[in-house]
């Protein structure tokens, strides 16, 4: 899933884990700055998430192990696409 790949046109900001647990404070405070409507993406256990995205945001993760199968295929059965994104983002506002 790419951003280039997705034609909505909804505003979004993109912060990773280093700008959260890094040891820059300022990239750290910026980065902990949560919008009122925050979607973390996993590809992994979501319950670390929860406590950034807050209240109002959601995750999407996988909580289950022993899934096999090629990444893509996976990918697809857990929500990972860029219509399952948009359409919780959409969901959040």
């Amino acid at each position: 899933m790419s951003a280039s790949s997705c034609n909505h046109s909804l505003p979004y900001a993109v912060a990773g884990m280093a700008g959260i647990v890094g040891s820059c404070k300022p990239l750290r405070a910026a980065a902990m700055t949560v919008p009122r409507y925050c979607l973390a993406i996993e590809a992994g256990v979501s319950g670390f998430w929860h406590k950034y995205v807050g209240l109002d945001g959601a995750v999407l993760g996988i909580d289950r192990f022993g899934e096999s199968a090629p990444a893509d295929q996976l990918f697809d059965s857990f929500g990972f696409t860029v219509a399952n994104v948009v359409r919780i983002v959409k969901s959040l506002l």
